[in-house]
């Protein structure tokens, strides 16, 4: 059941696979935000100690400038990094079960993440400190470049509550999308047909016959099977999988519930290899010009 508070989106993906996700709120990507925070301070503070133990007998000056210079790559890519080794997640993304993901459905690259992250100077950081400490921004700062350091944090904060899609500037202008990760919320069409079918003999694959398809395959399945396909051909598409998954097809298994089963699972393979930043376009380089799977 939909609510409010778990608003769903729709994203077709480049290659036409519809895919459905459920959006990050608000409120999650808050706490997500200060646990990495925390972590982030807390490394700050155990470098500090590091360079004031390592450069005891060094001038002041020096070891201000490199505890400037660790500040500012710990903030700038704690983030960029984590998002791009761990496909879209920090540590408290992780913990939270939330996901980075590219918002036009194709695999989120380096430049959409290190886009999205620099934001983050302009939204949080830069007015934090004209806020705390206006003097370091802007030498003999006039009484009210506080309170316009306060309107800005509040009003970029508050950005999320205020457009369907919970974005911040950053995700805007990355191409990016928050959502709680890696479930995915399938089409009710053909998957939905494989539970609801009458019982019998289950299907179960795996990852290793899954992967031997690719998307361009599980769309040409999807069509066979939305089709008024005869069941010669069924069986003939059937055995064909059979034969290169290394299937043994038991005596007068039903083809055409071999192949509804074949394509919820290929199907939520792919959408989790899509989850990863993976992408698999055909089953092989050579078979461009195969017309069926």
């Amino acid at each position: 059941m939909r609510t409010l508070a778990e608003p769903r989106r729709e994203i077709v993906t480049p290659e036409g696979v519809p895919l459905r996700f459920i959006l990050a709120g608000p409120f999650e990507r808050l706490a997500a935000f200060l646990i990495d925070a925390v972590i982030i301070v807390t490394a700050a503070v155990m470098i500090a100690l590091a360079l004031a133990f390592g450069l005891a007998f060094v001038a002041v000056n020096a070891f201000a400038i490199l505890l400037m210079l660790a500040w500012f790559f710990l903030r700038n890519f704690y983030f960029t990094w984590f998002e791009c080794r761990w496909q879209g997640a920090t540590p408290a993304k992780r913990l939270l079960g939330l996901r980075v993901i590219d918002r036009a459905g194709g695999s989120l690259s380096a430049d959409a993440v290190f886009a999205r992250n620099l934001m983050r100077e302009v939204e949080v950081f830069l007015p934090l400190v004209v806020f705390l400490v206006p003097d370091a921004v802007w030498p003999s700062a006039p009484g009210w470049a506080r309170p316009l350091a306060a309107a800005w944090l509040g009003i970029l904060a508050l950005l999320p509550l205020f457009n369907r899609d919970h974005l911040r500037p950053g995700d805007i202008v990355g191409g990016t999308l928050v959502v709680r990760a890696p479930r995915v919320v399938l089409l009710e069409d053909l998957t939905e047909a494989v539970a609801a079918a009458p019982s019998g003999p289950r299907f179960s694959f795996t990852q290793e016959q899954l992967d031997l398809y690719g998307i361009y395959e599980l769309q040409v399945l999807e069509d066979l099977l939305r089709r008024n396909t005869p069941l010669a051909t069924l069986s003939e598409v059937a055995r064909r999988i059979q034969k290169k998954i290394g299937w043994l097809a038991a005596p007068n298994e039903d083809a055409e519930r071999f192949l509804r089963a074949f394509y919820a699972a290929q199907r939520a393979r792919l959408e989790q290899r899509m989850l990863l930043g993976e992408r698999r376009e055909r089953k092989r380089a050579g078979s461009a010009s195969t017309r069926r799977p």
